[in-house]
């Protein structure tokens, strides 16, 4: 069950296009992610910043925060990076994760970048564990490939 994200606006990273978007947990009204892709000379860059997590969960302030992710295949399975970015660590034979609390960039080289990323957030508070996923219960999927595709134009 996965979920597409929606792109709300547009800006720029350095000299190439990007993209924003703001995702919605399920079941968490307070909460939000705002995601930014773009696109460096030599750099895919996806910025994730966490919002209202601790408020919505009614939690104090030992968290933890961890995006759990891999990459997304065209017949929507989870596949691992080509590369894995600075701070990420592979935790299975598919899936990456990277802490985040609350906020973190995952960076490909351009010629490893994935077309999409899928992602869950991972919280860790008060001995218990908290998945957060988007509405109905799915994963969000980030489109990286527009930038890539971009690269050409202005």
């Amino acid at each position: 069950r996965l979920c597409q994200a929606e792109l709300v606006d547009f800006g720029s990273v350095g000299s190439r296009p990007s993209s924003a978007m703001q995702l919605s947990f399920d079941g968490l009204a307070e909460a939000s992610c705002h995601v930014s892709v773009g696109a460096t000379a030599a750099a895919i860059e996806i910025k994730i910043r966490l919002n209202g997590i601790r408020r919505s969960l009614h939690l104090g302030d030992d968290i933890g925060c961890e995006l759990h992710w891999a990459c997304h295949a065209d017949g929507g399975a989870w596949v691992p990076p080509a590369v894995q970015p600075g701070g990420s660590r592979s935790v299975d034979p598919v899936a990456s994760r990277i802490e985040c609390k609350f906020d973190c960039v995952l960076v490909f080289p351009k010629d490893k970048a994935p077309k999409s990323v899928v992602f869950v957030v991972l919280v860790h508070a008060n001995g218990q564990e908290h998945w957060l996923k988007a509405a109905g219960g799915k994963d969000f999927i980030i489109d990286v490939g527009e930038p890539v595709r971009s690269e050409g134009s202005v």
